[in-house]
């Protein structure tokens, strides 16, 4: 048995090798996989811009192919030595430089390509040196500035000289087209174009675009409800043989009183009876308790409470309500004279 202080030992070293164990086996895996993720979307967040700034230089870079394959890509040695004479005639022109001597010295292969070097010296201030390397800077023409070298006479003197050695590329004409430079292939967009004939179609702006024509077809107009559908017996009023029954309008909560032979709806009573009527349709005789459709079913209860209809006053004059001139409430003297007999 366990003192309490034994037990206290061994529930404390349980915790400690519980929380050793969901360290070694939960929480450093985790976040060692947590760690290799984050370099892994940085690395992935660095190749997306470094693809997203080639895709937008990709636009200058196929100009500067274009200009080199048309304009400034020569063919042959000739070529090279006639294109290095007329640039540097120019250049040397628009920054007032002296040319003391210039030269070409050897070729050699570069991949598909061939490289001739040129030597030029040159004497000016620095600002027409300065302008100097600015035109071979901006250059169309594939040329590689490999030394440049300033050194100056004297102290008194401004004019510096500059040793200027680089390189020309120039290649056979099965080494360079006219095509354009090589450009990023993206995925072809899919376009549903039967989706979009419609536009096209139906121009607003073309006057010959096609009229729409109206639909001809007939539309199948749905039967009108049956009217044993919504109508219900909600009570038996009179007594006797002089009975009516109260049929609702489950529609509107509208109500009228019926006798027999009376037609309602595509049939009519045949009978009135205490809690019941018999509905003749159509095609069959129903019996049709009180809180039934006229089709049998039965009905909820009525949602709007039926008002009670004022018999008009009893005048014994023709007008709207009376039209035959006799009283509307004679049915009331029969009933009450019908009870008088009774007792």
């Amino acid at each position: 048995m366990l003192t309490r202080k034994e037990r206290y030992l061994a529930i404390a070293t349980g915790a400690i090798v519980l929380v050793l164990a969901v360290d070694q086996f939960v929480a450093k895996p985790y976040l060692a996989t947590k760690t290799e993720l984050d370099d892994q979307y940085h690395q992935l967040c660095q190749e997306k811009q470094l693809a997203r700034n080639l895709l937008t230089a990709e636009a200058s870079i196929d100009k500067r192919w274009r200009d080199m394959g048309s304009a400034s890509f020569v063919r042959n040695t000739s070529e090279a030595d006639s294109l290095f004479s007329k640039v540097l005639g120019d250049w040397k022109t628009k920054a007032g430089l002296i040319v003391e001597d210039q030269s070409t010295g050897n070729e050699k292969a570069v991949g598909k390509f061939n490289e001739t070097g040129f030597k030029v010296l040159l004497r000016g201030s620095m600002k027409s040196l300065n302008i100097f390397l600015q035109q071979m800077e901006a250059s169309s023409i594939p040329i590689r500035i490999q030394k440049l070298t300033f050194s100056r006479e004297s102290k008194t003197q401004g004019d510096v000289r500059l040793d200027v050695r680089f390189s020309l590329l120039w290649g056979g004409s099965n080494h360079l087209d006219d095509s354009p430079a090589p450009k990023h292939v993206l995925p072809e967009k899919t376009v549903n174009l039967p989706k979009y004939a419609i536009i096209h179609k139906r121009n607003i702006f073309d006057p010959n675009r096609a009229v729409r024509v109206a639909n001809t077809d007939p539309v199948a107009v749905p039967d009108p409800p049956n009217p044993a559908e919504y109508l219900v017996l909600r009570g038996i009023l009179g007594s006797g043989e002089n009975l009516f029954a109260m049929i609702e309008d489950s529609r509107d909560g509208t109500t009228q009183n019926v006798s027999v032979g009376m037609e309602i709806g595509y049939g009519h009573l045949e009978k009135i009876s205490p809690g019941q009527v018999v509905y003749r349709s159509e095609s069959e005789s129903i019996t049709v308790l009180v809180g039934h459709y006229l089709n049998g079913n039965e009905a909820g209860i009525a949602s709007v409470s039926p008002q009670p209809v004022e018999d008009p006053i009893d005048t014994g004059e023709v007008n709207e309500d009376n039209p035959s001139g006799t009283k509307s409430n004679d049915y009331l003297k029969d009933l009450f004279g019908i009870k008088k007999k009774d007792k």
